[in-house]
This record gives structure tokens, sequence and C-alpha cells, in this order.
């Protein structure tokens, strides 16, 4: 990385990527996140989250687990393979942790597994946790 690559890094703050199909959901926690002062982007589809994910290097990955086509399983293994993604957090939203689903996100390699519904300042808690604040 040259030096104009890390100031452009450092002024660009922490970026935040939210792959969810609700809409409701993004709009939530995207709200919530640009008041913290996170970048956020987002997709509406794992397949559209995957490819931003490899375009835009976000800092960590909200990742909703049941979407149609690519789910949250398919995208968090396919980011784990990607040198460019590979060391990403990833935290996997699911309407279930318990049992063999919560076993499955660890193994596709998520960081963390939050149950829908989400509380906010849960997700922002957990968030500073991984990767700090803006």
């Amino acid at each position: 990385m040259t030096q104009r690559d890390s100031v452009r890094e450092a002024s660009r703050g922490k970026t935040v990527l939210i792959v969810d199909d609700q809409p409701d959901e993004r709009a939530i926690q995207q709200a919530m996140l640009s008041h913290r002062g996170y970048a956020v982007k987002e997709a509406a589809d794992g397949r559209a989250g995957l490819d931003m994910a490899l375009a835009v290097r976000p800092d960590l990955i909200l990742l909703d687990v049941a979407m149609p086509g690519m789910d949250g399983f398919d995208v968090c293994r396919a980011l784990r393979k990607d040198d460019r993604t590979r060391e990403v957090p990833v935290i996997l939203f699911t309407a279930s942790v318990v049992g063999e689903l919560a076993d499955r996100a660890r193994a596709a390699g998520a960081t963390g597994v939050l149950e829908k519904p989400v509380d906010p300042h849960e997700v922002a808690g957990e968030i500073e946790r991984l990767i700090g604040r803006p």
C-alpha cells in the first residue's frame, strides 16, 4: 500500500456493507450505522453483496442468511475463499440461532451470529468490538 492509499484509507472512515433482501432491515441498520459515523454500502441479494464486497472491500459485512438465490452461507463461504475478503469480519443475521443453524454459520466462516429481530444497539456494540469506532 502506498502512502497515498494509506491517506485515502484513513480519510474514508470505516465501511460496513449490509446485505439483506428486506429493504426495511437495510434501512434500519443503515440509519443506525450512518448516525454513528460509519460509511454504509448496501446490497439487496447475495450475488450483489458478494460483488460489492469484492469491489468495495468493506471493514465489516452484515449478512442476512435467508435470501433468494445465493443465501448468506454461500456468500460467506465465497468471501472466505477470496484473498481480498478472507479476513473481513462477517456477522450473519438469522431468524434462529439455535443448534445446527448457528453451527452452519460458523462453519461457513462467520465471525458472529445475531438473531433477528436484532437490537440496533447490540449490532453497534458488536461492530465496535470487531472493528472499532469510525
